[in-house]
């Protein structure tokens, strides 16, 4: 990405996080709770002929850190249930892929009090037990919809990226749908 593209994406958030009046800025989500669960919608592995993992299940938990404004830390873990092909034979094995991410999440709140739609994107890192650890980068989209009484449900997509991904560590999307609790 150019310095100039960089450059323009900061002073975008900026506008945004300093422009709010702050009276949609006390409207804004606090410190949440999230459980969620959901299922990997792709994923390849990258030096595998056949290079097509089938994936179950995905689960975790998130906690929403609100740092100013719009702008919130979320760390986040996860894991995914995955059937990954062999590179030497013809059969698969099926493997739990544990995932850590740091994100940024900005929120944009259309409707103050019911629905709070957000992109969001990190770093973190991939594990599969016995086989690999890489470093991974995502981005998503996904929406914060007030239930009421500090409840809400979340529904999101996010795009994974293994970094320097080979035939042990998959690159996996995934959609997942939690349950918050907002403090």
């Amino acid at each position: 990405m150019s310095r100039t593209v960089k450059g323009a994406l900061f002073a975008l958030i900026a506008m945004v996080v300093f422009c709010l009046p702050s009276s949609a800025q006390s409207l804004l989500p606090g410190p949440t709770v999230v459980v969620f669960g959901g299922a990997p919608f792709s994923g390849s592995l990258t030096d595998v002929p056949n290079n097509v993992i089938h994936s179950h299940w995905t689960a975790g938990a998130a906690v929403d850190l609100p740092l100013f404004g719009p702008l919130a830390f979320e760390p986040n873990v996860a894991a995914t249930r995955l059937t990954l092909p062999s590179s030497s034979t013809s059969a698969s094995t099926m493997r739990t892929m544990t995932t850590g991410d740091l994100n940024l999440k900005l929120s944009v709140p259309l409707n103050p009090f019911f629905i709070h739609p957000y992109v969001i994107g990190g770093l973190g890192v991939a594990h599969i037990a016995g086989i690999a650890t890489k470093p991974t980068a995502d981005i998503g989209v996904g929406a914060a919809i007030s239930l009421g009484g500090g409840l809400q449900l979340r529904p999101e997509i996010r795009f994974g990226h293994t970094l320097f991904a080979t035939q042990t560590i998959p690159r996996l999307n995934r959609f997942t749908i939690g349950i918050g609790y907002t403090f």
